[in-house]
């Protein structure tokens, strides 16, 4: 997984200046963008934080309102994954409008999985499992699996923290169909976790 991350750190960077080389101020800041969610991923926030915040502002300079609400979207997600829910519903609020004006479903259903997963840290796993759906049914209507699945997880894991172990186990095992599929190995592995854990659960009720 990190020489696999490290790879592409190395090809964002190589496209991003050859991008800047032939003035594609879009395409490079697509990879400005790209470096800060592997950022994200890898828990390293701070320099997350620097570079997304670098991109959206390029973004907003060159009008690609798409690329800067989804810019918006990873910092908030940065602020969720700090516990500031607060701050972190702030700018998801404000990408999630930014989402709607644009009529962009994806980035919408993005919000609303943000949302849930926020509302299930605090320990809110109704109103999670509400959001989450929602989010679901938006996943439903377009072609979007790495989303979906990533939805469906948390949505089985909003189900088996309220004790609904059945319903848990379908959403988490359709989740880990999707991710293997997609060849995501360390999502397969984490649903495989939680299927055995919600298992054991079951066996000791």
């Amino acid at each position: 997984m990190q020489d696999r991350d490290e790879e592409a750190d190395m090809k964002l960077k190589q496209a991003k200046l050859a991008f800047e080389a032939i003035g594609d101020h879009n395409c490079a800041t697509q990879c400005l963008q790209s470096l800060g969610d592997l950022r994200r991923m890898q828990n390293q926030y701070e320099e997350a934080e620097i570079l997304l915040k670098q991109a959206k502002a390029d973004f907003e300079a060159i009008e690609n309102h798409l690329s800067a609400a989804q810019c918006l979207r990873s910092l908030g997600e940065i602020l969720r994954m700090l516990d500031q829910h607060r701050e972190a519903e702030v700018v998801l609020n404000q990408a999630k409008s930014k989402f709607d004006n644009l009529g962009n479903c994806l980035g919408s259903a993005q919000y609303l999985h943000s949302l849930g997963v926020m509302l299930q840290e605090q320990g809110q796993y109704d109103q999670a499992q509400l959001v989450l759906e929602q989010a679901k049914s938006v996943l439903t209507s377009i072609n979007a699996p790495l989303d979906m699945a990533y939805c469906l997880e948390s949505l089985g894991t909003a189900l088996q923290l309220q004790d609904n172990y059945a319903a848990a186990l379908n959403e988490l095992k359709q989740a880990r169909a999707i991710f293997l599929s997609l060849d995501e190995m360390s999502w397969v592995e984490h649903c495989d976790q939680e299927i055995s854990l919600i298992h054991n659960l079951i066996t000791m009720n």
